[in-house]
């Protein structure tokens, strides 16, 4: 903990929850050792959050586009100095209520995903949200995804924004990452 910058230990302490903070701690020592990877410093690299939450990096007057997911026990990050994208993650084992599906599949997609398990079809819908940086107030069946093969899936969106998302199973996780296309 001794990487955390004032203000983020303040914002760790904010915290009630232990596996909270854990998250917390883990996510910011993942980036530190992703941006050292890219050949940064670690310490000039400011973590910031927009209006609607959406994590963003500033080095040097140059933004980095960041997304974060964590479940327990696991955390993704992605960071580009280029392009938008957004990442999440469940355990393949998670349940998913059937309502659920209802409101995360529209009628364009029912046929096409009707042997993908929900919950890898949640990740993908919200890598999606993270890459639109809107958070949860995106209607997910707004977006149509389609697979390409088994690991890559397109999205349209109803204002025609398209994305391209990766999705595949590691270590009893779904992972999903979107970018735009």
């Amino acid at each position: 903990m001794n990487f955390l910058s004032p203000v983020q230990y303040d914002e760790f302490n904010a915290f009630k929850s232990e596996s909270r903070q854990r998250e917390y701690v883990a996510t910011r020592g993942l980036i530190k050792q992703m941006v050292e990877t890219m050949d940064l410093n670690s310490e000039k690299f400011e973590l910031q959050k927009n209006e609607l939450g959406k994590p963003w990096g500033l080095y040097n007057d140059n933004e980095y586009r960041l997304s974060i997911a964590h479940t327990a026990g696991h955390v993704l990050c992605a960071i580009s100095p280029e392009r938008e994208l957004g990442v999440d993650l469940e355990p393949t084992s998670r349940e998913v209520p059937d309502q659920l599906r209802s409101r995360i599949i529209n009628a364009q997609e029912s046929s096409l995903l009707n042997d993908e398990p929900d919950i890898r079809i949640w990740t993908i819908k919200e890598a999606i949200v993270k890459l639109q940086g809107k958070g949860m107030r995106t209607n997910l069946i707004e977006c149509t995804i389609t697979a390409k093969n088994g690991r890559i899936f397109s999205a349209t969106f109803d204002d025609d924004k398209k994305a391209r998302i990766c999705s595949f199973e590691h270590k009893n996780n779904w992972l999903a990452i979107a970018w735009n296309s």
